[in-house]
């Protein structure tokens, strides 16, 4: 489903920088969720923004599917904020279809029914939660039939309480099957939902392995560590 070979994407000062990845390969099959972990500034958003083709990458390559689209999700929720929920998922579909409004309209409430949003579709941004401004966001990726989903730490400016809303919504993502990429710092949630984990460390790919060998017969001393601190702070 998905094929990195030596992805590269350097910045001037990668060194000091928050983005950047180094020579990475990995493959992902169809229905397989990866998490994607490592400290910060090691390139995990960069990886995602460059499979999302929101950045060029200087050299290697990356292929996807025959006719794959991808869903792509930031920790920034970037809802517009003069449009409505149900006009927030149903701008682009519209804008790409206009002859279509009415099956537009109908997949983006069956959606929002199906996640328990639906009393929210003529809310604004502004009057939305964080947790409740990310499931929109979720759903919004929902829109375009995504086969894959990359989801970049979409929890990490939520509360405990919110954030647990945002995660149940993932599992039942992962439950139908979706193909996912998902930066996180949740260690529970990686344990409970990943087939297998990226590890990156200054843009390098340090392990990469099933997840149950990755937390449970991890033998990398660094990435030991690593596991144990953020546990502490994040679950």
């Amino acid at each position: 489903m998905i094929k990195v070979n030596h992805l590269t994407k350097r910045y001037s000062n990668f060194e000091n920088s928050e983005e950047g990845v180094i020579d990475v390969s990995f493959e992902v099959k169809k229905g397989e969720i990866v998490a994607v972990i490592g400290p910060s500034g090691s390139g995990k958003s960069t990886l995602l923004k460059l499979l999302a083709r929101l950045k060029k990458q200087d050299s290697g390559s990356y292929s996807f599917g025959d006719e794959t689209k991808i869903g792509y999700v930031s920790q920034e929720y970037t809802l517009w904020p003069h449009l409505n929920v149900l006009e927030n998922l149903t701008l682009a579909p519209e804008l790409k279809n206009p002859n279509n409004k009415t099956a537009i309209k109908k997949e983006a409430m069956k959606l929002l029914n199906k996640f328990g949003l639906e009393k929210y579709l003529e809310t604004y941004p502004h009057e939305l939660s964080g947790g409740q401004k990310q499931r929109v966001a979720l759903i919004r990726s929902l829109m375009i039939k995504p086969d894959i989903l990359l989801l970049d730490e979409v929890t990490s400016s939520l509360d405990p309480e919110l954030t647990k809303s945002v995660l149940d919504l993932i599992h039942k993502l992962a439950d139908e099957g979706y193909t996912m990429l998902v930066v996180t710092h949740h260690v529970s949630f990686a344990k409970s939902i990943a087939d297998k984990v990226l590890f990156l460390k200054k843009g390098h790919v340090l392990d990469y392995k099933d997840a149950k060998s990755f937390f449970e017969s991890q033998k990398n001393s660094e990435i030991k560590s690593f596991i144990a601190d953020i546990s502490h702070k994040y679950d």
